[in-house]
Protein backbone atom coordinates (compact mmCIF):
# COMPACT_ATOMS: atom_id res chain seq x y z
CA UNK A 1 0.00 0.00 0.00
CA UNK A 2 2.84 2.39 0.86
CA UNK A 3 4.60 1.66 -2.44
CA UNK A 4 1.40 2.32 -4.34
CA UNK A 5 0.97 5.68 -2.64
CA UNK A 6 4.53 6.66 -3.47
CA UNK A 7 4.02 5.61 -7.09
CA UNK A 8 0.83 7.66 -7.36
CA UNK A 9 2.54 10.67 -5.79
CA UNK A 10 5.42 10.42 -8.26
CA UNK A 11 3.01 10.08 -11.17
CA UNK A 12 1.09 13.16 -10.07
CA UNK A 13 4.33 15.13 -9.68
CA UNK A 14 5.46 14.06 -13.13
CA UNK A 15 2.15 15.14 -14.66
CA UNK A 16 2.30 18.48 -12.87
CA UNK A 17 5.85 19.03 -14.07
CA UNK A 18 4.93 18.14 -17.65
CA UNK A 19 7.00 14.96 -17.83
CA UNK A 20 3.98 12.82 -18.74
CA UNK A 21 2.25 13.53 -22.03
CA UNK A 22 -1.34 14.66 -21.67
CA UNK A 23 -4.07 12.56 -23.20
CA UNK A 24 -6.25 14.45 -25.67
CA UNK A 25 -9.45 13.54 -27.47
CA UNK A 26 -11.16 15.60 -30.19
CA UNK A 27 -14.81 15.39 -31.20
CA UNK A 28 -16.89 17.12 -33.86
CA UNK A 29 -20.64 17.37 -34.07
CA UNK A 30 -22.91 16.26 -35.51
CA UNK A 31 -20.76 13.32 -36.71
CA UNK A 32 -19.32 12.28 -33.33
CA UNK A 33 -22.45 13.00 -31.24
CA UNK A 34 -20.51 14.63 -28.35
CA UNK A 35 -23.44 14.33 -25.93
CA UNK A 36 -22.80 10.59 -25.65
CA UNK A 37 -19.23 11.26 -24.52
CA UNK A 38 -20.40 14.08 -22.22
CA UNK A 39 -22.81 11.75 -20.46
CA UNK A 40 -19.95 9.25 -20.00
CA UNK A 41 -17.83 11.97 -18.39
CA UNK A 42 -20.65 12.83 -15.99
CA UNK A 43 -21.23 9.16 -15.15
CA UNK A 44 -17.53 8.42 -14.57
CA UNK A 45 -16.79 11.45 -12.41
CA UNK A 46 -15.90 10.50 -8.85
CA UNK A 47 -15.39 13.82 -7.10
CA UNK A 48 -16.34 17.08 -8.82
CA UNK A 49 -17.95 18.69 -11.84
CA UNK A 50 -17.23 22.40 -12.29
CA UNK A 51 -18.83 23.74 -15.47
CA UNK A 52 -19.38 27.07 -17.20
CA UNK A 53 -21.91 26.63 -19.99
CA UNK A 54 -23.60 29.33 -22.02
CA UNK A 55 -26.60 27.33 -23.25
CA UNK A 56 -27.81 24.40 -21.16
CA UNK A 57 -31.13 23.24 -22.57
CA UNK A 58 -30.73 19.47 -23.05
CA UNK A 59 -32.92 17.75 -20.47
CA UNK A 60 -30.95 14.49 -20.71
CA UNK A 61 -27.75 16.26 -19.67
CA UNK A 62 -29.52 18.10 -16.85
CA UNK A 63 -30.96 14.83 -15.54
CA UNK A 64 -27.52 13.19 -15.64
CA UNK A 65 -26.10 16.02 -13.53
CA UNK A 66 -28.94 15.74 -11.04
CA UNK A 67 -28.45 11.98 -10.86
CA UNK A 68 -24.70 12.42 -10.17
CA UNK A 69 -25.51 14.79 -7.32
CA UNK A 70 -28.28 12.79 -5.71
CA UNK A 71 -26.94 9.25 -6.13
CA UNK A 72 -23.18 9.77 -5.87
CA UNK A 73 -22.97 13.09 -3.99
CA UNK A 74 -20.68 14.61 -6.60
CA UNK A 75 -19.63 18.22 -5.91
CA UNK A 76 -21.38 19.98 -8.80
CA UNK A 77 -21.03 23.71 -9.38
CA UNK A 78 -22.29 25.30 -12.57
CA UNK A 79 -22.03 28.84 -13.95
CA UNK A 80 -24.64 29.61 -16.59
CA UNK A 81 -25.59 32.65 -18.59
CA UNK A 82 -28.91 34.14 -17.57
CA UNK A 83 -30.49 32.95 -20.85
CA UNK A 84 -30.20 29.40 -19.50
CA UNK A 85 -32.11 30.46 -16.40
CA UNK A 86 -34.66 32.88 -17.80
CA UNK A 87 -35.63 31.23 -21.10
CA UNK A 88 -38.33 28.57 -21.39
CA UNK A 89 -35.74 26.18 -22.83
CA UNK A 90 -33.07 26.70 -20.18
CA UNK A 91 -32.57 24.07 -17.50
CA UNK A 92 -31.17 26.44 -14.88
CA UNK A 93 -34.31 26.42 -12.74
CA UNK A 94 -34.50 22.63 -12.99
CA UNK A 95 -30.93 22.26 -11.72
CA UNK A 96 -31.42 24.80 -8.94
CA UNK A 97 -34.64 23.21 -7.73
CA UNK A 98 -32.84 19.83 -7.65
CA UNK A 99 -30.24 21.16 -5.20
CA UNK A 100 -27.26 21.77 -7.48
CA UNK A 101 -25.00 24.75 -6.76
CA UNK A 102 -25.86 27.20 -9.51
CA UNK A 103 -24.30 30.58 -10.35
CA UNK A 104 -26.04 32.91 -12.80
CA UNK A 105 -23.61 35.19 -14.62
CA UNK A 106 -24.77 38.67 -13.72
CA UNK A 107 -21.87 41.16 -13.60
CA UNK A 108 -22.30 44.65 -12.14
CA UNK A 109 -24.07 47.20 -14.27
CA UNK A 110 -21.78 49.23 -16.51
CA UNK A 111 -22.17 52.13 -18.89
CA UNK A 112 -19.28 51.18 -21.17
CA UNK A 113 -19.86 50.49 -24.83
CA UNK A 114 -19.01 46.84 -24.26
CA UNK A 115 -22.67 46.50 -23.25
CA UNK A 116 -23.86 46.09 -26.83
CA UNK A 117 -27.32 47.60 -27.31
CA UNK A 118 -27.50 48.03 -23.54
CA UNK A 119 -28.03 44.31 -22.90
CA UNK A 120 -24.69 43.66 -21.20
CA UNK A 121 -21.99 41.00 -21.63
CA UNK A 122 -22.83 37.32 -21.80
CA UNK A 123 -21.10 34.30 -20.32
CA UNK A 124 -20.18 32.49 -23.55
CA UNK A 125 -17.91 29.71 -22.24
CA UNK A 126 -18.62 26.02 -22.78
CA UNK A 127 -16.20 24.13 -20.57
CA UNK A 128 -16.24 21.71 -17.67
CA UNK A 129 -13.81 20.06 -15.29
CA UNK A 130 -14.65 16.43 -14.53
CA UNK A 131 -12.27 15.65 -11.67
CA UNK A 132 -8.95 16.36 -13.42
CA UNK A 133 -10.24 16.12 -17.00
CA UNK A 134 -11.04 19.23 -19.02
CA UNK A 135 -13.88 19.43 -21.55
CA UNK A 136 -13.89 22.55 -23.73
CA UNK A 137 -14.76 23.82 -27.20
CA UNK A 138 -17.69 25.43 -29.00
CA UNK A 139 -20.23 22.80 -27.93
CA UNK A 140 -23.23 24.10 -25.99
CA UNK A 141 -25.12 21.53 -23.93
CA UNK A 142 -28.12 21.45 -26.25
CA UNK A 143 -29.81 18.98 -28.56
CA UNK A 144 -29.13 21.24 -31.54
CA UNK A 145 -25.40 21.32 -30.81
CA UNK A 146 -25.31 17.52 -30.77
CA UNK A 147 -27.53 16.70 -33.73
CA UNK A 148 -27.37 19.60 -36.14
CA UNK A 149 -24.70 22.23 -35.49
CA UNK A 150 -21.07 22.17 -36.57
CA UNK A 151 -19.27 22.17 -33.21
CA UNK A 152 -16.00 21.00 -31.69
CA UNK A 153 -14.92 19.51 -28.37
CA UNK A 154 -11.46 18.94 -26.90
CA UNK A 155 -11.06 16.63 -23.90
CA UNK A 156 -7.70 16.60 -22.15
CA UNK A 157 -6.08 15.80 -18.82
CA UNK A 158 -3.31 18.37 -19.37
CA UNK A 159 -2.46 19.62 -15.88
CA UNK A 160 -1.68 23.23 -16.82
CA UNK A 161 -4.80 23.58 -18.95
CA UNK A 162 -6.97 22.23 -16.13
CA UNK A 163 -5.34 24.59 -13.66
CA UNK A 164 -5.97 27.65 -15.83
CA UNK A 165 -9.56 26.72 -16.55
CA UNK A 166 -10.19 26.20 -12.85
CA UNK A 167 -8.88 29.72 -12.25
CA UNK A 168 -11.24 31.04 -14.92
CA UNK A 169 -14.12 29.18 -13.29
CA UNK A 170 -13.42 30.79 -9.93
CA UNK A 171 -13.35 34.24 -11.55
CA UNK A 172 -16.68 33.59 -13.26
CA UNK A 173 -18.23 32.65 -9.92
CA UNK A 174 -17.18 36.02 -8.51
CA UNK A 175 -18.92 37.77 -11.42
CA UNK A 176 -22.10 35.79 -10.86
CA UNK A 177 -24.93 35.87 -8.37
CA UNK A 178 -23.68 33.71 -5.50
CA UNK A 179 -27.20 32.47 -4.95
CA UNK A 180 -30.02 32.31 -7.45
CA UNK A 181 -32.10 34.32 -4.99
CA UNK A 182 -29.63 37.19 -5.36
CA UNK A 183 -30.02 37.12 -9.13
CA UNK A 184 -33.79 37.32 -8.86
CA UNK A 185 -33.96 40.32 -6.49
CA UNK A 186 -35.73 43.44 -7.85
CA UNK A 187 -32.43 45.37 -7.91
CA UNK A 188 -31.08 42.95 -10.49
CA UNK A 189 -34.19 42.56 -12.64
CA UNK A 190 -33.59 43.60 -16.25
CA UNK A 191 -35.78 46.19 -17.89
CA UNK A 192 -38.26 44.96 -20.49
CA UNK A 193 -36.02 46.31 -23.25
CA UNK A 194 -32.91 44.60 -21.85
CA UNK A 195 -34.75 41.31 -21.53
CA UNK A 196 -36.00 41.50 -25.12
CA UNK A 197 -32.56 42.40 -26.52
CA UNK A 198 -30.82 39.65 -24.56
CA UNK A 199 -33.39 37.08 -25.69
CA UNK A 200 -33.10 38.21 -29.32
CA UNK A 201 -29.30 38.01 -29.28
CA UNK A 202 -29.50 34.47 -27.98
CA UNK A 203 -32.30 33.46 -30.36
CA UNK A 204 -30.10 34.36 -33.32
CA UNK A 205 -27.66 31.66 -32.16
CA UNK A 206 -30.40 29.13 -33.01
CA UNK A 207 -29.19 26.81 -30.30
CA UNK A 208 -32.23 26.66 -28.05
CA UNK A 209 -33.74 23.27 -28.89
CA UNK A 210 -34.38 21.40 -25.64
Amino acid sequence: MKIRRIALALLWFAMAAGYVSARTEVLFSPDDKPTTRLLECIKNTQRRIYAAVYMLTDKTIAEALIDAKKKRNIDIQIVIDKISYDSIYGKGKMLHESGLTLFVFDPPKTTTKTRAWGAGPIMHHKFALFDNILWTGSFNWTVAANRANQENVIITDDYEACRKYEGCFERLKKLSAQKVAEYRTPQRESSAIETFIHAWKNFTHKDTIN
